[in-house]
């Protein structure tokens, strides 16, 4: 199993701390612009080398990222819980 980081570009405001605080450097920002004129992260090495601490998903301000766990096949299975939504 592995976890997948679901980044909502839109809700983004390229403040990078998700990138500052990713332990394992898997998340980098994108020259790409959302609609705000930010840029993003995104994921820059396979999902295999994200562990799901979520201190992306903590850290956000705009609570733009969620981290899914993938089966084999890479499917999204289920959402892992983090602060901003009380789980």
């Amino acid at each position: 199993m592995g976890v997948h980081v679901a980044i909502d570009a839109e809700r983004c405001k390229g403040c990078e701390l998700c990138v500052a605080f990713c332990t394992h450097q898997v998340l980098a920002m994108v020259r790409a612009m959302n609609s705000k004129g930010a840029h993003f992260p995104e994921m820059t090495r396979p999902d295999s080398d994200c562990t799901g601490c979520r201190q992306c998903a903590v850290i956000c301000p705009e609570a733009a990222i969620e981290l899914e766990r993938t089966g084999e096949t890479g499917d999204a299975s289920s959402v892992l819980a983090c602060a901003h939504d009380g789980k």
